[in-house]
């Protein structure tokens, strides 16, 4: 645990450019201060950050099966209007702001592999994960390391690995006590040089919500749930491949996301489009139709070896209706906010679990060198009524810093 990062972040910017970030024909401009592309409720204004349905070009993350079977102290806020409050003037006065509903920071782990018992442990035991059980201390490529102090989990990175498995990646659902309809998420992490060298494109944390049947690939159905997720690139920097940095970029499924892939069996009966690209997939049947998480650039270029908090806000649509947002800060302070989701049609589907993932895979290169992804002070907490906070689905004034609890 870092105590300084989770602190209010406050006077300069995090280090980003303003961005244009191309994606499968996809040119989105946005600016690196702060980006809110809310349009007016009601209008017909695309979800902004499923732009063009992003997806992965050839299969987004792994199929690990479905969720669960069946489905600390908090900072002092600064007074309102505070110097740097952002655009909201502060999140609090003195009262506790935060209701923390999971954390962990890897302080009391011991050093070396990350054993399979201690996992479950600071886990909440996930029913699932991949790697699976009987390949966790053989295969699992997790350690918990110390640096000036400090412990954090570490994933290390192999030349070949690629999506997820005994010896690659790894995934697993942590359950979160209840259902919400608003919650954020926020981590420390930190890539190796490994991530600007090569164009290697990964998943990272979010929140899932995964009823019913659907699964990676799959559209949601009216209570399916869904999964707000990012994921990040070399080639998604605002300078593209080869210029020491890397990007990153939502990765939704929701009710409305439009089809991004189709299968062979469509392929076969439009061979000439298909083999010239230009097969669109609305043509093909509804069953061979596939959809891949839906993307929108987040406007921060990040540069190697660093540490950066990312911090995810996510509230639920109201049922029936196409209002619901995802908010994303990188170190405090807000880069972007997407709005016109359709995560469910009934107050019973909530936020239920993060989606703690870290893998190679989808689309991206395979890994040709060794290296290193780094994670720490994961946390999962909603503002209490004491703080002066946006509330559901209203956004995020322009420019909004962040109060973050402090884990120790």
């Amino acid at each position: 645990m870092h105590t300084s990062a989770f602190r209010r972040m406050g006077g300069e910017a995090p280090p980003c450019i303003p961005a244009i970030y191309l994606s499968w024909l996809l040119v989105l401009a946005v600016g690196c201060t702060g980006s809110v592309d809310v349009p007016d409720a009601g209008s017909d204004a695309e979800i902004d950050a499923g732009d063009a349905g992003l997806g992965d070009a050839d299969g987004g993350e792994a199929d690990g099966g479905s969720g669960d079977d069946g489905g600390l102290d908090g900072g002092a806020g600064d007074g309102a209007g505070g110097d740097d409050g952002g655009g909201d003037g502060g999140d609090g006065g003195g009262a506790e702001i935060f209701e923390i509903l999971f954390a962990h920071d890897f302080e009391d782990d011991p050093l070396g592999p990350y054993d399979y018992a201690t996992w479950r442990a600071d886990w909440r035991e996930p029913a699932w994960s991949d790697p699976r059980p009987e390949n966790w201390d053989s295969g699992a490529k997790l350690e918990i390391v110390s640096e000036g102090g400090n412990r954090f989990m570490r994933h290390l990175i192999e030349s070949g690995d690629f999506s997820v498995g005994a010896s690659l990646g790894f995934q697993w659902f942590t359950p979160i006590d209840g259902e919400h309809a608003e919650l954020y998420l926020s981590f420390r992490m930190r890539a190796s040089s490994l991530f600007a060298e090569q164009n290697l494109d990964g998943k990272l944390p979010g929140f899932i919500n995964q009823r019913g049947d659907w699964s990676a690939g799959g559209r949601p159905g009216p209570d399916g749930g869904f999964a707000t997720m990012m994921m990040f690139g070399n080639d998604l920097s605002s300078g593209g491949l080869g210029d020491g940095r890397y990007g990153s970029m939502y990765y939704t499924y929701h009710q409305e996301m439009p089809c991004n892939s189709y299968t062979q069996a469509c392929c076969d009966l439009y061979p000439d489009e298909c083999a010239s690209w230009t097969l669109d997939c609305n043509d093909c049947p509804p069953e061979e139709r596939v959809y891949w998480g839906q993307g929108g650039g987040i406007p921060c270029d990040f540069e190697p070896d660093v540490w950066y908090t990312f911090t995810q806000r996510l509230a639920l649509n109201d049922p029936y209706t196409s209002n619901g947002l995802q908010e994303v800060f990188i170190d405090g302070q807000l880069v972007r906010t997407a709005g016109f989701y359709r995560f469910r049609d009934t107050d019973a589907v909530g936020i239920s679990h993060i989606l703690m993932h870290n893998f190679l895979g989808g689309s991206g290169e395979v890994p040709t060198g060794s290296g290193t992804w780094d994670f720490d002070d994961v946390v999962v907490f909603v503002y209490t009524d004491a703080a002066i906070v946006p509330r559901g689905t209203t956004p995020s004034e322009d420019g909004r810093t962040l109060e973050l609890p402090v884990l120790r």
